[in-house]
């Protein structure tokens, strides 16, 4: 029994404690190889930005007006994707001054609406760069991206994202695991690549794009298409895009559905032919995302088998980590907002199970 308890234990030892440690040490070390040496680029190709929008009039005026401000060394489209507005948020980009307004007659989900606005663009444009209607990028953030895309070992490119956090339980949960996992990522971005972007702020060379199921997010597939083509995806330092943590758990719940969904059609589709050349991106991929993705479900069984195996043991860590909690702001914040993703991706792949699709998606439960 020990020892089927250390069998199904094993993965999840993995992913949360094994991998990031040894991610560490090879960034580590690859940072030391080869130094940090920031792009320079005097010139840079087309490119388009482009901003997903559904029921955005209140603040796609202001998103238009902050990518006006980012001086591209080159011809920069603004270009809005707006995915089955009822709000008027066409209209109000157009008279904004949007360089193309691409409307979607019905809700047709975002990466439906972002294809859409692809395949609206001049063919001369070369460099794809996605954000949100709520996102306020930092001065320079699309030079910072298109001048890393223009390495020939690069294929997509992701930001960080800072967030304003409200005074609640949740948004200091978020804050904690946000710091996290940006460095997380960061050090897989060091020796190997990124297994996902920041739909506030990414891009990838417009030859990589492909069209993937609409309930795919892209965030997963810009990576993915990358690897495929033996590229790496890579994190951008001088590229920053600032939004506010939601601070509702009902909102958090909701958006961590659909993510749910959506990361769990992908594992199936990631592993399917063509598989990715880059063979980093495998390894990582299993071991930061879908071992991680499946925790929710397969963690409890596990830990009640341990806690049946070991009933003193189990009962000493489980009154440590109560008394913590109960103690410590910060824990209970941590908790609460792991409680709640974890949740929501135990209903996730319940409703995947049962063949719903997360074709669409919510702003307004990202807020």
């Amino acid at each position: 029994m020990t020892l089927i308890a250390s069998l199904l234990a094993l993965p999840f030892a993995w992913t949360f404690v094994l991998y990031p440690a040894l991610s560490f040490a090879l960034s580590r070390r690859a940072r030391e190889r080869r130094g940090v040496v920031p792009p320079t680029a005097s010139s840079l190709p087309p490119a388009a930005l482009i901003i997903a929008a559904r029921n955005e009039a209140a603040v796609i005026e202001a998103r238009i007006d902050d990518a006006r401000r980012q001086r591209y060394a080159g011809q920069l489209w603004v270009v809005v994707a707006s995915d089955g507005s009822t709000d008027g948020t066409a209209e109000v980009a157009r008279r904004a001054g949007a360089d193309l307004v691409v409307e979607c007659k019905t809700h047709v989900g975002k990466s439906r609406a972002i294809e859409a606005a692809i395949d609206a663009l001049p063919p001369d444009v070369a460099v794809l760069l996605f954000t949100d209607a709520t996102a306020r990028w930092a001065q320079g953030s699309a030079v910072a991206m298109a001048t890393t895309l223009m390495d020939a070992e690069v294929g997509a490119v992701s930001g960080l994202v800072r967030y304003e956090y409200p005074a609640s339980s949740l948004a200091r949960g978020f804050s904690f695991y946000q710091r996290l996992i940006v460095a997380h990522r960061q050090h897989d971005a060091d020796w190997g690549t990124l297994t996902s972007v920041s739909g506030s702020i990414s891009g990838v060379r417009r030859t990589l794009w492909q069209t993937a199921p609409a309930e795919l997010s892209s965030d997963l597939v810009v990576p993915l298409t990358a690897a495929r083509a033996g590229l790496k995806a890579a994190m951008v330092q001088g590229a920053v895009s600032v939004e506010v943590a939601r601070a509702r758990a009902s909102r958090e719940f909701r958006s961590r559905v659909r993510m749910a969904m959506s990361a769990f059609a992908f594992a199936r589709y990631a592993f399917a032919p063509p598989r990715p050349t880059l063979s980093a991106y495998r390894l990582q991929l299993l071991s930061h995302k879908v071992l991680r993705w499946f925790a929710p479900v397969g963690l409890p069984p596990c830990l009640a088998l341990w806690s049946w195996h070991f009933p003193v043991a189990a009962a000493v860590v489980a009154g440590g980590a109560l008394a913590v909690v109960v103690v410590s702001l910060r824990a209970r914040s941590a908790a609460t907002f792991a409680a709640t993703v974890a949740a929501a991706y135990a209903v996730g792949l319940v409703r995947v199970l049962l063949g719903h699709r997360p074709v669409g998606w919510d702003p307004d439960a990202q807020r």
